[in-house]
């Protein structure tokens, strides 16, 4: 039996193709290269199956998260840091979590099950898009910072009251970084 791989206009724009099927594109699969690919995608499962247990099983999963990115962005405020890894470590692996779990529940049982539920999607959207927003801003937090500073103490010196709230604001809302995910017309 052949199996017809997904062409290019069959996936969003932006999107790659599954690494099994990027060498053919618009060709077919055999029963036993398809099988193959399966297998090995089983083992990479596994393989991240494995790291996700070992995160999981860590005795203080928000403290090694602040720590690490401490490390990997020294210059980054620790406010930043520390909302960071409550979005990726604490909160955020929760949310992948439900996320998955409820998928799970969903092939177990169809009928009673509606897979995961609008809320549990927001949550881990909610976690992943902040996470999105730190990686932008951490690696050069600093000269964004003192840039944004510059631009306050300016509107300090001008006596401009809506440019010291805009930039108090956008100072505020960097070192928190808890935004919600920008909103799309339907």
């Amino acid at each position: 039996m052949q199996v017809l791989a997904p062409s290019e206009g069959d996936r969003p724009r932006g999107a790659s193709l599954p690494s099994g099927l990027r060498s053919r594109r618009r060709g077919q699969l055999s029963e036993a290269e398809l099988e193959a690919r399966r297998r090995e995608r089983h083992e990479k499962i596994a393989a991240k199956l494995e790291l996700a247990r070992a995160l999981l099983g860590r005795e203080d999963l928000g403290a090694d998260g602040r720590a690490a990115f401490r490390a990997r962005f020294p210059h980054a405020p620790q406010e930043m840091t520390h909302t960071a890894s409550f979005h990726v470590y604490v909160d955020g692996c929760e949310a992948a979590l439900n996320f998955i779990a409820e998928a799970e529940l969903m092939l177990r049982d169809p009928r009673s099950a509606r897979g995961p539920d609008c809320g549990i999607c927001w949550d881990l959207l909610y976690h992943v898009y902040n996470w999105q927003q730190f990686e932008s801003l951490l690696p050069d937090a600093r000269p964004t910072l003192i840039d944004l500073l510059a631009e306050l103490k300016q509107a300090v010196a001008d006596d401009d009251r809506a440019g010291i709230v805009g930039a108090s604001k956008h100072f505020e809302e960097i070192l928190e970084a808890c935004q919600n995910p920008p909103k799309f017309d339907r």
